[in-house]
């Protein structure tokens, strides 16, 4: 504090005004300034002070800057990170292990709803002797295509994830199991019409692919026994041929009469 006795009146208000900055350059209020008359040493203390104060405000405004910057770059950095978790690094498509939290998530909503909603599990035919033939990066070519065909041909409400190898799976939301069929038919149809690339990307090879549908809660109110239902009825369609869709009613229906 100042003692105010010590100081002559004519010297009182500059100082208690300097002291008075200072305090509020330590309360971090570095806007405060001080407007003095003068040369007096005073005056030249006041100056001195005011330039500390600017220079304090642009170091803590670059600071500020460099805080946003950063956090910024982390968010990012983060939201790369959560892709990343949730994603197949081929295809580009949602990976096995999110497919299967939205399902169930799907069903505890559906649950309360009561929508219809099917699943729809594809695999490319004969994938193995594809790669055996052409190799892996040809194979991956398949793979990657597969993937932009499937989230092109869908709507934007369902959810396309890479299951596993060469392995899809659909979740059709809102699609009761007619609805559920002709999209996997018209989809089976556009994959056995597309000319797939080599690793150059020229349009080369032709694939198909063999798919089964289950719906929810038809075949399964459970989400790992409606994928088993999808899954059951693909494998039905591998066996009977290939490049073919197979209801999990219908397997069902061969099942019971055999």
């Amino acid at each position: 504090s100042i003692n105010k006795d010590a100081l002559p009146p004519y010297m009182l208000t500059p100082v208690v005004s300097v002291a008075q900055v200072a305090k509020k350059f330590a309360e971090g209020k570095l806007d405060a300034r001080i407007e003095l008359p003068g040369y007096g040493e005073i005056t030249s203390l006041a100056n001195v002070l005011n330039m500390a104060g600017e220079k304090l405000s642009h170091q803590k405004e670059l600071l500020e800057q460099e805080v946003l910057r950063r956090t910024e770059a982390l968010k990012k950095a983060n939201e790369r990170l959560e892709k990343l978790a949730i994603t197949d690094g081929l295809t580009g498509l949602y990976n096995h292990r999110y497919f299967q939290e939205m399902l169930i998530a799907e069903v505890q909503r559906q649950r309360r709803g009561g929508n219809e909603f099917s699943v729809i599990m594809l695999d490319v035919d004969h994938f193995k002797q594809f790669n055996d033939t052409h190799g892996h990066p040809a194979g991956d070519e398949i793979l990657h295509t597969m993937g932009d065909i499937l989230a092109h041909s869908v709507r934007e409400t369902d959810m396309v994830a890479r299951y596993g190898g060469e392995e899809f799976v659909i979740l059709l939301r809102f699609a009761d199991h007619d609805n559920a069929l002709q999209i996997a038919e018209t989809l089976r149809h556009t994959i056995a019409n597309t000319r797939f690339p080599d690793v150059h990307g020229d349009p080369r090879f032709e694939i198909t692919a063999s798919l089964g549908v289950a719906t929810w809660p038809i075949h399964a109110k459970r989400a790992r026994p409606l994928i088993e239902k999808a899954d059951q009825a693909l494998y039905e369609s591998k066996r009977n041929g290939r490049n073919q869709l197979t209801s999990a009613s219908a397997k069902e229906a061969n099942e019971w009469l055999g």
